[in-house]
């Protein structure tokens, strides 16, 4: 049994991908190797520097902003752009809605410019962890940051969780690629800080292994491109995922009216700027498969498929992303093990949830 609080320097935490982590829950502990005075207290934001948490509504004041921003993030990523997540925010999370943590950089009053946007889920009253907010349908978890103040960026960030807006005991980075500019630039916050950090290992299902599937038998495929011939190949590939085994196992888009709605009002934003694709597999005329491709910067990547029928043989899992892992970053710099307790409790909990919740629905 792999031991919560076993702790070793930062550097080997670094390498913590290969000591096997159980999948549910087992954690290292890293600590940043600092001075008294640096693991005394976390580096302050610069005073040009301002932070806002908004809700989804009060985003849409800053779409100007966001979009500026989105065309020089140092990571593109089309999954926290106005399109995708206002209306992921919208349909998607109708208990808990997510609250957009905002940093600008106001050198250039009156005209500030918008250097990091980040989605979070609030802790209660500062207590508990805040958590990036990624579900399901975005496929990438990093933020948009500014490319020429990534640093003092991240920094802000941290510090909006420390005693600012987004006050927490911590901040919870889920499906974080540890080899991506992302992770790297939390690394270097962390030296310059001396918080601590815990990585979590993710279950097998959830660590960015999919079953790739292969084209069904077809003798035509028809490429939708533009805004209304998205709009019609959408509903047939909704059709297509609810007649075939989605369908059957209770897991199509059109049984959730929240979910298929989503994916209607993304893929017709997204359609209006040539950044979504549909590919219908006909069979003597008949649809029989579909895929939805997005373009996030140059990079494209399959979000959905709709299969009529199963597939004769199983799909061969690949990287449609690299492996993932959670990180939680204490809020405060220094030894604050009570803070990484009480996020970590509330971490574990959620996860047996989400378990439990499988269990039941498999069964």
């Amino acid at each position: 049994m792999v031991s919560l609080w076993h702790a070793f320097d930062f550097t080997a935490s670094l390498q913590a991908a290969d000591l096997g982590v159980a999948d549910l829950g087992a954690a290292e502990v890293g600590q940043v190797a600092a001075s008294p005075r640096v693991a005394s207290r976390a580096r302050l934001a610069p005073s040009f520097l301002r932070t806002e948490l908004l809700s989804a509504d009060e985003m849409r004041r800053h779409e100007a902003l966001w979009h500026d921003l989105a065309g020089r993030a140092l990571v593109p990523n089309l999954f926290f752009e106005p399109e995708f997540a206002l209306a992921a925010a919208t349909h998607l999370a109708p208990a808990q809605a997510p609250r957009f943590l905002l940093i600008f950089d106001e050198r250039g009053h009156p005209a500030s410019r918008l250097v990091l946007v980040a989605p979070l889920l609030a802790s209660g009253f500062g207590v508990g962890e805040a958590k990036l907010w990624v579900p399901e349908p975005m496929l990438s978890s990093t933020p948009l940051i500014d490319r020429d103040t990534a640093d003092i960026a991240i920094d802000a960030m941290f510090e909006a969780v420390r005693s600012g807006p987004a006050r927490a005991s911590g901040l919870l980075l889920p499906r974080l690629e540890e080899g991506g500019i992302f992770a790297g630039l939390v690394r270097q916050s962390i030296l310059r800080s001396g918080r601590n950090i815990l990585r979590f290992a993710r279950p097998l299902d959830q660590t960015g292994l999919s079953a790739r599937q292969a084209p069904p038998a077809h003798d035509r495929v028809v490429a939708a491109r533009g805004a209304r011939q998205v709009r019609e190949a959408v509903e047939q590939f909704l059709a297509i995922e609810a007649l075939g085994p989605s369908g059957r196992s209770g897991e199509a888009l059109l049984l959730s009216p929240s979910a298929s709605a989503f994916v209607r009002v993304v893929t017709r934003s997204l359609a209006r700027k040539r950044r979504c694709r549909v590919e219908l597999y006909l069979s003597n005329g008949k649809p029989v498969g579909g895929d939805i491709t997005l373009r996030s910067g140059e990079t494209e990547m399959l979000w959905k498929t709709a299969r009529s029928e199963a597939p004769l043989t199983d799909g061969v899992a690949e990287p449609s992303a690299a492996v993932t892992v959670d990180w939680l970053v204490a809020a405060r710099p220094g030894r604050s093990p009570a803070m990484l307790a009480l996020a970590a409790r509330d971490h574990f909990g959620r996860r047996l949830r989400m378990l439990v919740k499988r269990v039941v629905r498999k069964g």
